[in-house]
Order: C-alpha cells, then sequence, then structure tokens
C-alpha cells in the first residue's frame, strides 16, 4: 500500500495556540454501509480551512483503490478496507481546519466517479487535537464544506472509519478487525459551526435555487484520457482563468478552480495515458464569458540527492514509504487550453445568455512555456509547436456529478480502406455464348493483391484439370516484374489454350510461391481455384464431360488465395478448397479470354501473327488497372477485420522485387553478372526451379501483419481436459506484465482480471467448456515476452443455512505466448496446467524468456509441476482476426491445434477425455440453469476479489 503525504500548503490568518511539534497521523480504516452493487471504492482527500470568512483546499490526494466486500449480515450492504495511513507534519492547531473526504466508487468495470461527502474534524473549538477512532457519516453531493452537517442528507448509512493520533507508529487497520469495536460516532457539537453568513448557509435546497435563479451553476471537469503521448509518468492539473485579467477562477465559497489528477502511466496501454474519468465539481460558479480552462500536463520525476537518501536507507532496513513523496519532481511536458463557456449574443446582452461549454472535448496540446493567459489563442491556434500530436479528452458539464458519462470505449477513430483497395464488382447476367470443342481461350495472371508481410519474390504456377485429376494442356508459371510491389506484384503473364477439347469440367489451379527469406526453401502462400467453364445461362460449373452445352467463364476474376490445396477425396471442382482457411487480404487477378477467330475460323495464335497486329486483332488485351472496376470480387467481400487490415496494408511502404535482392546479400552477389531485366528475370526463375526439388511448405498464418497496439490481441480460453477436480471451475485472464492482480496493483483501471465464467452445463466437471468467448486485450504496449496468464480455479458451491457457499477448493494456471517476433500467434493451442497459481518469481522469470522453454527447464528442474494429462484448449489471435477462428475445435485436435507446449514424450496422453459428471446435474437444488449460470457468474467475481483481499490484505 503506497503513503502519500497530504499537502501542508494551507495558510490561516487564526491565532496560532501550540504547534504541533511532531504532526499528527490519520489512518483510514474502513468504510462500512456501501450498496452492494459498489465493487471499488477510492477516497479522495484535502485540507480545508477558513479563514476571513473563505475557504481553502490543501492539494487533494487520492488513496489506493480498494475493492468491495459482502457484509455477512445479509443484508445488500458491502464494506471495503482502506487499510491507509498519512502523516500530517507542521500543521497549525485551528478549528477552521478540517479534513475533506470524497467518497469516489464504481461497479465491476466501471470508472471511479463521486458519490458522496463528509467532513473530519481536527481539533475542537478550544484547538485541541481531536485524538481518537472515529465513525463518520457521509453525505449527498454537493461537497459543502462548511455547510451545517445536521442539515444535510446522508448518503444511506455509509461511513467512514478513521484515528487521529499524534503516533507515527499507529498500525494500519487489519482486515479482520470488527469495524463496530472501539470507534466513536465523531461529537459535532465539538466542530465550531458556520459562521451565519450567505456564503457559507449552502444547503443542498439552497444551492439548486443558485443554479437555477441566480446566474451560478455547477461546473463538473471530468478527464478521460490523453491520446498519442509519450510513455511517461505524469499527472494533469486543470485550472480555470478569467482570461480578461489572468486570474484565477473561484466559486462561491472563493475557491480556486483548480484540480489535479492522480499519477498515471502509459505502461499498459500504447500511446495513452489514461486518467479513468477522474473528476472534480466545483459548485456556485459565476460565468463572466471570458473563462478559459488550461491543463497542464507534468512528467513526474525523482529528486536524485533525496532518492539516493532513500536507498540508503532501505540499505539499513528503514521504513521509507512515507518520505517517498518527497524525492519526486515535476517537470511541466505539455499544455492546453479550451474555451470554458459561450454566448449566442453580443455585447450588452452576452452576460445574461453565458453558459458553459458543456460536452466532451479533445484538447490540443502543445509543447511548453504556457504564454500569458490573455495572450492564449482560445481555439488552439497560434499557441507554438504540437506536443507530438497528443490530445486531451475530457468532459464538462454543469451538473454536480456525471458518473460514466465517458465510457471506457475507445475513440471512434478506425478508419475504413479506400476504394482502391477492394470494389465490388459482379457480372451482370450469366453467360450464355456457347463455347465449342474448337475454340479456344487465352489465361492472364495480373497480379496478386495485398499479399501477406513476409513475402519476398513470388512466382505463380498454373495447371488445368479436369474432375478426375487428369492434368490438361501444360501447366505453366511467371515470375513478378522487377519493379513492381512484393505485397502487391504484377506478373502481367499471358498464356494461350488451343486444344483441341478441353473437358467443360475442367478446373484451373494456381499457386503463389515466394523464397523464405532465412532459409532460402520454397513455400507456398496460398491456392487458387477456378472453374474454366459454366453451364449455358447459369453460374454452375459443369459435371459431366459430355452432353450438355456450356460456356467459357469468361471475364475479370478476382480470387481468394486459400491455405490448402485439394484433398483429392472428390470430383476436382471450383468448390474443392472453399472450406479451407484463406489468406487474410491476399486475392489473385486473372483473366480468362475467348480467343479470337481467324479467316478460317480457327482460334489465331500469338506466334503466327505479327506482334503489331495483337492489339488491332483482339489476340492480346493490355493489362487493366484494378480501379477500372472490370474484376469480378464478390467471392471475396473483405470481412470486418480484413476491412481493418487492408486500411493499414494501404499504408505499407511500396518495396520493389529489384530493392529485395539487392537487400539480401546472397542475391547481390549473384546479381553481379546479372544486369539487364531479361538476366534478372531468368535468374529468379532458375532460383525457383533450384529450390522446387524439396516439398515447399504452406505460409504460417501468423505472420500476415505485424501487431497494431490500436487493434490489441483477443484470445478465448474454450476448454479444459482431463482436469481432476470434482467441482465447477472458472477462469481469470491476466497479461503480464504487468500482472497488476497478481503485483497487488489493483488501483491499475485498465488492467483488472478478466474474468472466465460463462461455463456450458451440457459439459462435465473433468473436460468442462466455457463460451465467453473472446477476450479484447486492446491498446497493450509491445513486449517481448508478452504472456496472458491463465489461472483456472475449482469451486465448489453447496448449500447451507445461509445461502449458497462457494469455496476454493484447487487451481492450476498456464500461461500463453503472445507473440511471435512482431505478430501475435493466430491459432488453436492446447496448453499443459501447471498445479497452483503463478507466483510472483514465476511472472518475473516469464517476462525473460519464452513460455515453452521456461515450461521445459521448469519441469526438468522439478521447480514446475504439471498437472498430470490435464490441459486447457484456447484460440489467440491479432484483434483483427478473431473471424478467422470462429469457434471452438470439436474433435480431431490433433491435427489443427498447435501441440507444441505440450510435452513431446506425452502429447497423445493430454488427447484424453476425463469422465466426469455432467454440470447440469451438479446444480444444488432450489436453482434453475439460468439462475445458477447467472449467479455463479457474479459470485465467482466478488469471491476471487475475496481471496484477494484475505491473501495480501490489499
Amino acid at each position: 500500500m503506497s503513503r502519500s503525504q497530504l499537502s501542508s500548503s494551507l495558510s490561516t490568518n487564526s491565532a496560532i495556540v501550540e504547534e504541533i511539534s511532531s504532526g499528527f497521523v490519520i489512518l483510514y480504516d474502513f468504510v462500512t454501509g456501501l450498496p452492494s452493487e459498489i465493487a471499488c471504492v477510492q477516497l479522495s482527500v484535502a485540507l480545508h480551512a477558513v479563514s476571513e470568512g473563505t475557504g481553502h483546499y490543501g492539494q487533494p490526494v487520492f488513496l489506493d483503490s480498494v475493492y468491495t466486500v459482502p457484509v455477512s449480515s445479509g443484508q445488500m450492504l458491502c464494506m471495503a478496507y482502506i487499510g491507509a495511513k498519512q502523516p500530517v507534519t507542521h500543521c497549525l492547531p485551528d478549528s477552521n481546519t478540517r479534513l475533506v473526504v470524497e467518497l469516489l466508487t464504481s461497479s465491476a468495470y466501471g470508472t471511479p466517479v463521486t458519490r458522496a461527502w463528509t467532513r473530519v474534524d481536527l481539533f475542537d473549538r478550544r484547538n485541541q487535537f481531536l485524538s481518537g477512532s472515529w465513525r463518520i457519516p457521509f453525505f449527498d453531493l454537493p461537497i459543502i464544506p462548511d455547510a451545517d452537517i445536521s442539515s444535510l442528507s446522508t448518503f444511506g448509512v455509509s461511513e467512514v472509519f478513521v484515528r487521529l493520533t499524534v503516533s507515527t507508529a499507529s498500525p494500519v487497520i487489519s482486515p479482520n478487525a470488527s469495524p463496530a469495536e472501539s470507534y466513536l460516532h465523531s461529537p459535532r457539537q465539538l466542530g465550531r459551526k458556520p459562521a451565519e453568513t450567505e456564503k457559507q448557509q449552502i444547503s443542498k435546497r439552497d444551492y439548486d435555487s443558485t443554479v437555477a435563479g441566480e446566474g451560478r451553476a455547477a461546473l463538473t471537469i471530468q478527464i478521460d484520457r490523453i491520446k498519442d503521448a509519450d510513455p511517461i509518468r505524469c499527472r494533469l492539473r486543470l485550472t480555470a482563468y478569467h482570461q480578461d485579467t489572468g486570474t484565477v477562477m473561484r466559486s462561491l465559497a472563493s475557491d480556486p478552480v483548480i484540480c489535479t489528477s492522480s499519477i498515471v502511466d502509459s505502461t499498459h496501454r500504447h500511446r495513452y495515458l489514461v486518467f479513468g474519468q477522474q473528476e472534480r465539481t466545483f459548485t456556485g460558479i459565476r460565468l463572466e464569458g471570458d473563462e478559459l480552462l488550461v491543463a497542464k500536463l507534468y512528467m513526474i520525476t525523482k529528486n536524485p540527492h533525496k532518492q539516493q537518501h532513500l536507498d540508503d536507507l532501505r540499505l539499513i532496513g528503514s521504513q521509507v514509504e512515507e518520505q517517498e513523496e518527497e524525492a519526486v519532481g515535476e517537470v511541466l511536458v505539455a499544455w492546453g487550453a479550451l474555451k470554458l463557456c459561450s454566448s449566442h449574443k453580443k455585447g450588452p446582452e452576452k452576460l445574461k445568455d453565458v453558459h458553459l461549454n458543456v460536452g466532451v472535448h479533445l484538447v490540443s496540446l502543445f509543447c511548453p512555456p504556457v504564454p500569458e493567459i490573455q495572450l492564449i489563442e482560445k481555439r488552439g491556434i497560434d499557441n507554438g509547436p504540437r506536443y507530438r500530436n497528443a490530445t486531451l479528452r475530457l468532459k464538462i458539464t454543469s451538473e454536480a456529478s456525471c458518473p460514466g458519462s465517458l465510457t471506457l470505449s475507445e475513440d471512434s477513430d478506425d478508419q475504413d480502406f479506400s476504394e482502391e483497395a477492394w470494389i465490388l464488382h459482379e457480372r451482370p447476367t450469366p453467360q450464355t455464348e456457347p463455347f465449342t470443342a474448337t475454340d479456344g481461350f487465352d489465361l492472364y495472371i495480373d497480379g496478386c493483391r495485398f499479399l501477406p508481410e513476409n513475402v519476398s519474390v513470388t512466382r505463380v504456377s498454373g495447371s488445368v484439370w479436369d474432375k478426375r485429376y487428369s492434368k490438361v494442356g501444360r501447366a505453366m508459371s511467371c515470375i513478378a516484374k522487377l519493379d513492381s510491389d512484393v505485397h502487391n506484384p504484377v506478373y502481367d503473364f499471358r498464356v494461350e489454350f488451343r486444344e483441341p477439347a478441353i473437358p467443360p469440367t475442367s478446373t484451373l489451379i494456381l499457386k503463389v510461391y515466394t523464397v523464405e527469406p532465412e532459409s532460402g526453401s520454397s513455400v507456398i502462400v496460398g491456392y487458387a481455384l477456378l472453374n474454366i467453364f459454366v453451364e449455358i445461362g447459369s453460374r454452375k460449373q459443369p459435371i459431366a464431360d459430355a452432353g450438355m452445352q456450356v460456356s467459357l467463364n469468361e471475364g475479370a476474376h478476382q480470387l481468394r488465395l486459400h491455405t490448402e490445396g485439394p484433398e483429392g477425396n472428390g470430383p476436382m471442382t471450383a468448390m474443392s478448397i472453399a472450406n479451407k482457411r484463406h489468406i487474410p487480404c491476399a486475392t489473385i487477378l486473372i483473366r480468362l479470354v475467348k480467343a479470337t477467330l481467324g479467316p478460317l475460323g480457327k482460334p489465331l495464335e500469338a506466334d503466327k501473327v505479327p506482334h503489331a497486329d495483337w492489339i488491332r486483332l483482339g489476340l492480346f488485351h493490355p493489362l487493366p488497372s484494378y480501379a477500372d472496376r472490370v474484376y469480378y470480387s464478390s467471392s471475396c467481400r473483405p470481412s470486418k477485420g480484413e476491412r481493418l487490415m487492408l486500411c493499414d496494408m494501404q499504408n505499407r511502404t511500396p518495396v520493389t522485387i529489384r530493392e529485395v535482392l539487392k537487400r539480401s546479400a546472397s542475391d547481390a552477389r549473384d546479381l553481379r553478372n546479372h544486369q539487364t531485366n531479361a538476366e534478372l528475370e531468368a535468374y529468379l526463375q532458375k532460383r525457383f526451379n533450384d529450390i522446387m526439388d524439396k516439398i515447399p511448405v504452406n505460409y504460417d498464418l501468423t505472420f500476415i501483419m505485424p501487431f497494431s497496439p490500436k487493434h490489441g490481441i483477443k484470445l478465448s480460453v474454450d476448454q479444459a481436459r482431463n482436469i481432476p477436480w470434482k467441482h465447477f471451475t472458472a477462469a481469470i485472464l491476466s497479461c503480464n506484465p504487468p500482472a497488476s492482480f497478481y503485483r497487488k496493483e489493483l488501483q491499475t483501471v485498465f488492467d483488472k482480471p478478466v474474468f472466465v465464467h460463462r461455463l456450458n452445463l451440457s459439459s462435465t466437471n473433468k473436460d468442462p467448456i466455457w463460451d465467453d468467448g473472446f477476450v479484447h486485450f486492446m491498446y497493450r504496449s509491445y513486449h517481448e515476452f508478452l504472456t496472458i496468464i491463465i489461472h483456472l480455479k475449482e469451486i465448489e458451491v453447496k448449500m447451507t443455512q445461509a445461502g449458497y457457499r462457494h469455496d476454493l477448493r484447487d487451481e492450476a494456471w498456464t500461461a500463453m505466448q503472445v507473440f511471435n517476433g512482431k505478430f501475435v500467434n493466430t491459432s488453436y493451442y492446447q496448453l499443459p496446467l501447471i498445479e497452483g497459481s503463478p507466483s510472483a518469481a514465476d511472472l518475473e522469470e516469464l517476462n525473460n524468456e519464452p513460455v515453452r522453454e521456461w515450461i521445459a527447464k521448469g519441469v526438468s528442474k522439478n521447480k514446475v509441476r504439471l498437472v498430470d494429462e490435464a490441459s486447457v484448449l484456447i484460440r489467440i489471435c491479432d484483434g483483427r482476426r478473431d473471424d478467422e477462428l470462429p469457434s471452438r475445435l470439436s474433435d480431431g485436435i490433433q491435427t489443427k491445434c498447435d501441440l507444441s507446449y505440450l510435452p513431446v514424450n506425452k502429447r497423445s496422453d493430454y488427447l484424453k477425455n476425463g469422465r466426469g459428471r455432467q454440470l447440469l446435474s451438479m446444480i444444488p437444488e432450489g436453482k434453475t440453469p439460468e439462475e445458477f449460470s447467472t449467479s455463479f457468474a457474479n459470485h465467482f467475481k466478488q469471491f476471487v476479489y475475496k481471496l484477494h483481499v484475505e491473501a495480501t490484505g490489499d
């Protein structure tokens, strides 16, 4: 638990009675009486003093977020153990100095927002310190520090339990302590009653009428995030000014409109500084039309001299947490400004129409220094150089609070690909022109589009086969043009088919090859099939070679590339690979053109006609542009994920075949004697011919597009196999690093554990299936050894007199490696389960080596104990590619699933199914399956958090 020291910068003109020589300590123990829907609690505390009838705030401090636990009494209430200790030094005893405590709460996946507040009196009317243990009720908003608290409505039955002491040795509260013991209700008569002034008599009723009828308003500022910023540790400070005078704007109680965020960093979210909807409300604001909100971003630095002193203290075993704040400094790195109000009128009528500039705003950030307030351009221009391309997202509202007004969803900044990436074009009517045995046709292989990232030089090989797998005519091949892009190669290849009788069932098979850069071996990028003919007047491929009239499937075709070719189990058709996975975004462009007939009624042949006459006689048709909308493309309509990838692929820097050859050391040496284009093309053909003796491998679908933090990672835990448990099983997921859940960093809003708990009740307790589907980890920063921790927990559910009871019986876990180089592993995997739960040492080691190696090494040294024959089946993919893995695996996982994580000598044992009870039969009495599923999911979350609190005291 971190300890932040309260600011003591408040000044007061009260008479000094006696300075507390060693200061005092405030211990925040727990909060009780909270509604049960609250999952997380955070306290914001600040000193508040009254001087000459006006109030002054000190610097607010946000205590660490903590999770709530249910109250055992059976009421729909919960409580939270705060366990924070804060020293206050050099504070003058004065009954006008109080502590204002804001209660921020959130649901399970929500963002903390201010829900209530209270006031802790520190000194009595004789300026004596109120040492003791106090229980103090929370009040409804708005926050009115100097109000008569007897007139305020309480926030339900919620209370905060604090201790005031002069002893710095007082321990923080134990989670096992009872909140009802030894705490007294705060004696209101000891606190000085506010002076009967107009400014200090603002009750909630008066506040509402002031806003409505006297030109006063509430101002709530809620900060969400900064996008496109440097990965720094920082805080944000917001100040409202009157631009005409340069003075700080003040509320009705003369409080300055200044607020400061808690410290955040960008450890887990790429290019984002996330503040998590921190908000502050100022009441009784009078608008004059010139208000300007200035945001300043400060990078948190360390004072090297003070830091060295703390390091020395640690070496001798001293506790230094309370001094760490002093070793922190701030450096201004960016600023921005927003016009806080506006008016539709001008002149004398302007003040009557001034209103807050409410809504969600994107504020551009600039590099320091900050100009004088009067010189800041209100529209955000002419303010100097931009800070990166960073923008601050915040919300302004006139309501007392705006809980949940900024969601945690991302900005809608995904750009769709331009039209040139994929153009829909369909054949308007079926072919009706007969194709006879004496006709011929020409095949044009024009090019490929959007090939995967790791391709280099490519070659297309093709042949025609009938339905019985007999080859028709000769094979063909072509090399990409030297000056075409490796990812969008141009072949501009033509071949004639003048065979006397081409079977109507014939199918064209094309294979795209590339060369693996490191090994130099041949790799098949993908296969494409097209039926040469269609039944006349339809789009169907003929199923018989005699007895029907056919038409040439003439025209320009855009075909998908698939991962596998025909298996040979049935007749060869263009649909033989329709059920195979396709290469995302990758297509090939071809044309079938009926041969022009000569004077004698026979098809013309290129080698018998002068080249100059080819185009005039219709013997040659030049390569069209894709933008000409000639290619039939309906069969390769991009999916949602492909649309995202196409947008990124369009932004790739083109690299020509010629440049690729120059970059290869071996090719560069061989090319010294090959200077002309013809010599280079011959060299490439020979190189492919030389490596075709070996059986080529299929392209690894992991290497389609490099990882994009914006689109993130998706993972689905589908099933466990052969686990030796008797009860129900659910799981939690965490990214490592940082694995905040295991490192007691629960305050990290965007790194909460993800729960997998939607059990398929038709499965068994030995082989449970989950229906949660993909979990999306967005904006994760790249880390070479990033893993996703999959932690399974066996939960026994039984009926007691008090209701259903959940007990932890056993645990097991495993880890999945996210990256292969700069790419996200995208496939089905079967992972072995490890006994127990991951330790801090395990997580740290996994940050520095691959999971497979870590498991193998740990097993060999008996540091890692595998659960015999138990495993989990998962799907993992790039965040843009989940539609390629649409469902969990069923039978036959040994041929479709990656088993490389399993022990080599025991892989066959892991393919067994356990013999267990159907989960449906294990539901306790009194619950329908639907009720149990909902109850189990909700209780599992609460149960996990409760176990964590009990284990760590956090």
